[in-house]
């Protein structure tokens, strides 16, 4: 039996550079900002940072509504985090009303190769913007 070609992908810690470079690899334009990578996805905005090895992927609906309107975003919420993996999604108290945001977290401490890195990025990106995609379009 012969080797790959390229031999097997090793496993890397997870860094921030890490990520902006798979991300800008994709063709995303993002920024980096202290321990932040921020862009925007299909109109929507997406926060990644680096916490205790817990990869974290945040997107923002960028609508805020009035209070009266919770019960039916937390029944949007609620029914797609029984029926989806990802992202788990929270209604968000702030000034004026209530707002949105998806999460995706995972835990990366053991580190991950290149290929593994980018499957997270895809999963955690594509399902927060359906989600989001799906409360109405971005602002």
């Amino acid at each position: 039996m012969s080797p790959l070609p390229d031999g097997p992908e090793l496993t890397r810690e997870l860094t921030l550079s890490r990520v902006a470079v798979a991300l800008a690899r994709r063709g995303y334009v993002t920024r980096t900002s202290g321990d932040h990578v921020t862009g925007t996805w299909d109109g929507f905005a997406f926060d990644l940072a680096i916490q205790d090895g817990i990869l974290v992927v945040e997107g923002s609906w960028g609508h805020v509504v009035e209070e009266w309107h919770r019960p039916a975003l937390l029944m949007a919420t609620n029914d797609w985090n029984r029926d989806h993996r990802w992202p788990t999604c929270v209604t968000r108290p702030v000034d004026g009303g209530v707002t949105v945001v998806t999460r995706y977290l995972v835990s990366l401490a053991e580190g991950l190769s290149d290929e593994q890195l980018l499957a997270h990025l895809d999963c955690a990106l594509s399902t927060g913007v359906a989600f989001l995609r799906a409360l109405g379009a971005p602002p």
